[in-house]
């Protein structure tokens, strides 16, 4: 417990508290704001962070309060308005229920609390497995890198969504990009159309901003209609706060779920809040109000959804293995901040990683307060025509690339990126696979390289030892998991 303590100390430094206020004020405004969300609030905040030259850790507790922030902001939106952007549909579908029967403040009230303990909880997870994944993480060699990234891309393919070939596309859309430039090992250019620009690939922060908040901000260019006005006023009772007590054990076991979930990769907060719920849904089949209005299913989604987005920092920080697209950007960040999360990272850096947890610990309470104290100027939020939040976002946009490369050439690749994400987004794909290919695109092809070699060029390495074969194994399961709903389809 030294190790928490030092980290509270380094982060009651007055600077590094008013960064991670900025950080859990900026991701609880994202979070609520529509079509903007974690991913895009990390994005927009790169170019300022890199022109800005913050330090590694203070950039760290920033974009991570950006997260986790954004997660408490999710839950706001879906309470107050049915809105088609809204992230978390569970939550959407109980907590909008209660605001029409005029129980808004309530709502409200258990997502954040629920928000607070399920975090809360998730922390006291990492910290306590922290001292175990040591032993484990130190195996892993070249081979088993490239054998979790490809578990990683098989879960993509086979577990997100419904279309294997689309998400193969994106992938491989990724990974082109990844590939753009001179090839370290052999110095052969790449896709750079003798662009010296190009040379050095194309840089994270003009493919985030292209493919995310761009890509988005045309999706909400669409959109002839805002979401409705909210007219009831926002109470809280001390009803309310006693109410909160009935659904204790919910939270706790619906945290605990959200925590193994959110630990997998290529889950996210999303899925471990469905889980979660369907699960306490089962238990409590009976408990369920006729409208939908159920506080369990707040509870459930909320607790484990912030839980699960802490525990995605474990496979992270432990493996330099991203679960979602919003930890795909943490990482991408975290390597243009010369932070090289893995074994190492995770062993010799255990200091940043102290300080990392005691700033969520202490963020989560600012949350906390700040969803009290300030909750109807967030309902009011929601309310921002898109016709002032588009133009703000193109110009940050705009703005934050030409900081980050000072040159045409990335604005235009930015705009180029961001049709190409507009378009597949009509299209019905996902940008997920995407961003997942680029980041993991370069890591896989490097240790691929140096598993080789090592072996001399045999590639039954990738299928020697205890770790590698327990992947391919659960890989080979994703697989027959998925042929065996495809079959059940078409009988």
């Amino acid at each position: 417990m030294f190790g928490l303590w030092s980290g509270f100390i380094a982060v009651f430094n007055t600077t590094h508290l008013i960064i991670l206020f900025a950080g859990c004020l900026t991701g609880l405004m994202t979070g609520i704001l529509p079509g903007i969300g974690a991913v895009n609030g990390i994005a927009l905040m790169l170019p300022f962070v890199y022109a800005y030259s913050l330090p590694p850790e203070s950039a760290l507790i920033l974009l991570a309060g950006i997260y986790y922030g954004a997660e408490y902001g999710k839950g706001v939106t879906s309470i107050l308005q049915k809105s088609p952007v809204s992230h978390v549909h569970t939550t959407q579908m109980n907590g909008y229920a209660l605001t029409q029967r005029g129980f808004a403040g309530k709502a409200l009230l258990f997502s954040a609390v629920s928000s607070f303990i399920g975090s809360l909880l998730a922390v006291v997870g990492f910290i306590t497995l922290k001292p175990f994944l040591n032993p484990i993480i130190s195996r892993f060699g070249p081979a088993e890198y490239v054998a979790l990234i490809l578990f990683v891309f098989i879960l993509v393919l086979f577990l997100f969504g419904t279309a294997f070939i689309k998400n193969l596309i994106g992938l491989c859309i990724g990974m082109t990009i990844a590939i753009v430039g001179l090839d370290s090992a052999t110095g052969t250019l790449r896709f750079a159309f003798g662009l010296p620009e190009l040379y050095d690939g194309i840089d994270f922060i003009i493919v985030v901003i292209g493919l995310f908040t761009l890509g988005e901000a045309l999706l909400l260019i669409e959109q002839t209609t805002n979401t409705r006005r909210i007219e009831q006023k926002i109470t809280i009772g001390f009803n309310h706060v006693k109410a909160i007590f009935k659904h204790c054990w919910s939270i706790i076991r619906c945290s605990l779920i959200g925590f193994i979930i959110g630990g997998l990769p290529g889950t996210g907060s999303s899925v471990a809040g469905a889980a979660a719920y369907h699960i306490e849904k089962h238990i409590n089949r009976k408990k369920t109000d006729a409208d939908g209005a159920d506080e369990k299913g707040i509870v459930a989604a909320v607790s484990a959804g912030n839980a699960a987005a802490i525990s995605a920092f474990i496979p992270l920080l432990s493996l330099g293995i991203p679960g979602s697209a919003t930890t795909a950007v943490l990482l991408g960040a975290m390597l243009m901040m010369s932070l090289n999360p893995g074994p190492m990272f995770f062993i010799q850096q255990t200091n940043m990683i102290w300080m990392l947890l005691a700033s969520m610990l202490v963020g989560n309470v600012m949350l906390l307060f700040m969803n009290g104290l300030f909750i109807r100027f967030f309902s009011r939020m929601i309310q921002i025509p898109h016709w002032i939040l588009v133009p703000f976002i193109v110009v940050v946009s705009f703005v934050g690339v030409y900081v980050v490369q000072h040159t045409m050439l990335s604005i235009a690749i930015m705009l180029i990126l961001g049709i190409v994400s507009y378009l597949l987004r009509k299209l019905d794909y996902s940008i997920v696979p995407v961003i997942l290919g680029y980041i993991l695109g370069e890591p896989l092809e490097v240790q691929l390289r140096r598993a080789l070699a090592i072996s001399g060029g045999e590639v039954g390495i990738l299928f020697q030892g205890f770790i590698n074969q327990l992947l391919w194994i659960c890989a080979l399961m994703v697989i027959l998991f998925r042929l065996r709903q495809k079959i059940r389809v078409f009988r």
